[in-house]
């Protein structure tokens, strides 16, 4: 029997304590490990710290992992979004790792997605809101990113979040000041550690403006940062490669007379569906790249955590590595192609990791690619008027050096004649 109250244990045992918090400190790998499974290394690249889950096998069991509760996952997906909580004061469950929030958002966001109860409601929304988005004056131009943030927040605040108030009515400056704001502060959040207050005011005073009294969300910003940050840049990819590809262009000429799901999939005279191109442009440009987790690290006897705390590292699933994969697409898997949806066996190795995998999966996975055909669909009607009436379009686009996503649209404008 050990005497506890021995002075020489009590010293050793502090010692073991001590020695076994400093090591954990400088080699985390040796800090307490959480519920969640940890996926094996063999299954990826490691780049510096950071793991990186190449396969889609490896991507999905990384997102998904096996006997973990949603507790777990929430945090797991938290931790690295913190800085979106500094940058924006977000309070969903894509920053928070409590499952009621976590349950409260997912209802919202259903009732949010339910409430578009007709897609020719929300295809007018998105005429009228590139209508008026588009350049008033004669031989005058707007930066195609800008006009694309443009059209999708009116058509996010007014077909989705319940502003009432036709698109021409939102104020032009607050409109565009809410798009280049969210995308400011989004970049900034990846670099400092606390974005500037003066930009977050800005935006609040602009959500105000466009709000008005009309808000039933404490933070509009949960919900429409969620949908709309992803919402453009799909829509702003998927028209650049449409505008001037005839092929391309018929699909979402019938979507646009016939605005329902059935012909969103339907493929007519050896031209892709509607559907089939967005899937591509999800494929080749996922509007997440990475998807990033906070994985503990290694293991530590449960006694210790009150010592030491837990430590996490950061591990990502990388879907544009593995949605270019030419094991998976074969040798023109980095080349824009539809048609290679068609009729193609949708093997569980070709299904998209763009909208994440598991319980975390995103809940407009089925409703958002239709949604951003709907709107695409109506810039195009207002770009390339049906040619059977003899019109000649006023609108060009014209095209920068490369695609952007958040950025990277330089050279990019949509010109009126």
């Amino acid at each position: 029997m050990f005497d506890l109250s021995s002075h020489q244990l009590i010293t050793a045992c502090a010692a073991a304590v001590a020695f076994v918090a400093i090591s954990a400190r400088l080699y985390p790998r040796l800090s307490l490990s959480g519920p969640l499974t940890k996926t094996g290394e063999g299954n990826g690249e490691r780049h510096g710290s950071r793991q990186h889950y190449t396969t889609w096998k490896a991507a999905e069991l990384f997102l998904n992992p096996p006997n973990t509760d949603i507790q777990a996952l929430l945090l797991s997906r938290s931790i690295p979004n913190q800085r979106l909580v500094r940058a924006f004061g977000l309070n969903n469950t894509f920053v928070s790792a409590d499952p009621h929030i976590h349950s409260q958002f997912r209802s919202r966001a259903v009732k949010i997605m339910n409430s578009v109860t007709s897609w020719s409601t929300l295809f007018d929304i998105a005429s009228e809101a590139a209508e008026t988005s588009l350049p008033a004056a004669p031989h005058s131009s707007s930066p195609y990113d800008i006009f694309i943030q443009d059209i999708t927040i009116r058509v996010v605040l007014i077909g989705l979040l319940g502003v009432d108030r036709n698109p021409e009515d939102l104020d032009p400056i607050s409109v565009r000041a809410v798009g280049t704001l969210i995308s400011q502060l989004w970049t900034l959040s990846k670099t400092v550690h606390e974005p500037d207050q003066a930009l977050k005011d800005q935006l609040r005073f602009h959500l105000a403006r466009l709000f008005g009294d009309q808000s039933e969300f404490d933070n509009p910003l949960d919900f429409l940062i969620p949908t709309w940050e992803t919402l453009w840049r799909v829509v702003a990819t998927t028209l650049a490669y449409t505008h001037r590809n005839v092929q391309y262009r018929s699909a979402f000429s019938r979507l646009a007379e016939e605005r329902s799901m059935k012909q969103f999939r339907t493929a007519e005279d050896g031209t892709p569906s509607a559907q089939s191109v967005i899937t591509e442009v999800l494929r080749l440009h996922p509007p997440s790249r990475r998807i990033h987790r906070a994985v503990p690290s290694g293991y530590l006897p449960g006694f210790l955590e009150w010592v030491i705390g837990r430590h996490y590292r950061p591990e990502v699933a990388d879907i544009e590595a593995v949605h270019h994969s030419q094991d998976i697409w074969g040798p023109t898997s980095n080349v824009f192609d539809p048609m290679r949806h068609e009729g193609l066996e949708m093997t569980e190795d070709r299904r998209t990791l763009a909208f994440g995998a598991g319980r975390l999966q995103c809940i407009a996975k089925n409703w958002a690619p239709m949604a951003a055909g709907i709107i695409v669909a109506a810039i195009l009607d207002k770009l390339h008027p049906d040619v059977d009436t003899g019109f000649e379009s006023e609108f060009r686009v014209i095209e920068g050096d490369c695609l952007g996503g958040r950025d990277g649209w330089e050279g990019w404008s949509v010109v009126r004649l």
